[in-house]
C-alpha cells in the first residue's frame, strides 16, 4: 500500500477521532502503524477481531513539528498546487520536501 499523505495530514489533526474508537479499516491501520514507525505518534493497540482499539494515542514532538507544516489549509492548498505545476503530488516527494515548501510559502506569506 503507498503512503497516502493527506490521510496522514487529517490523522494528525484530528488525531482525537481515532483514539479508544473501534476502527476496522485497513488503510487508516496502516497509515496509524507507518506514522507510530515513523515517531509521528505513540498508541498501546488493543485488537478484538478485525477491529483495533487504538489506546494513548498521542502524538510526539516530530508529529507536532510535521503538523506546523502542514496544518495551516492555504499552505497545505499552495504545496499541492505548486506540485501539481510539476506534475507531481504530495504523495511522489518526501515529506522533507513537503516542509521545506511549506516553509517558502509561509516566507512569502509574511515576507
Amino acid at each position: 500500500m503507498r503512503l497516502d499523505k493527506e490521510l496522514i495530514r487529517d490523522i494528525l489533526l484530528n488525531i482525537h477521532k481515532y483514539k479508544d474508537v473501534p476502527i476496522s479499516d485497513y488503510k487508516i491501520k496502516y497509515h496509524l502503524l507507518i506514522m507510530k514507525d515513523g515517531e509521528l505518534i505513540s498508541y498501546d493497540s488493543l485488537k478484538d477481531g478485525s477491529e483495533t482499539f487504538y489506546t494513548h494515542l498521542d502524538m510526539s514532538s516530530k508529529g507536532y513539528e510535521l503538523l506546523t507544516h502542514i496544518s495551516n489549509s492555504y499552505v497545505w492548498d499552495s504545496i499541492k498546487e505548486r506540485l501539481q505545476g510539476r506534475d507531481m503530488t504530495v504523495n511522489d516527494v518526501p515529506m522533507d520536501i513537503t516542509k521545506w515548501l511549506s516553509q517558502e510559502i509561509m516566507k512569502e506569506m509574511f515576507g
